[in-house]
């Protein structure tokens, strides 16, 4: 999708919550989820299939590892880096510490393409 309907999409759903399938990750990032707490000024293109800044991480935003966690603010993730160009989401963030190779990228063909991310209503 372009920019602007991506966006969009994102910032009226209004839940602020973003699921990522990613068909062969690492099980704990297989499934995950982020939570923007305010959506609507959120430029969720950029941040997800661009370059994950990891900019304003437990302020902006959280990640979790269920819906449930993540719908209730319960166990979000503990580590997050990011700000590499062409390095989208979720950078290195993991559960407990450092994660490689588990970011999705518009731009390198070697890193996860088998991924979808769905927005919350």
């Amino acid at each position: 999708a372009e920019k602007a309907t991506f966006n969009s999409i994102f910032q009226k759903s209004g839940a602020g919550i973003v699921k990522r399938d990613c068909g062969r990750c690492l099980p704990a990032f297989k499934t995950v989820y982020i939570k923007i707490y305010k959506p609507a000024s959120w430029d969720a293109y950029e941040e997800l299939l661009n370059t994950w800044t990891a900019q304003g991480f437990h302020s902006i935003f959280d990640i979790f590892s269920t819906l449930d966690d993540a719908i209730n603010g319960k166990n979000p993730w503990g580590h997050c880096k990011g700000n590499w160009r062409f390095v989208g989401f979720p950078g290195e963030c993991g559960p407990t510490g450092r994660s490689g190779g588990q970011f999705n990228s518009l731009q390198y063909w070697w890193i996860q393409k088998d991924y979808k991310f769905s927005v919350l209503q």
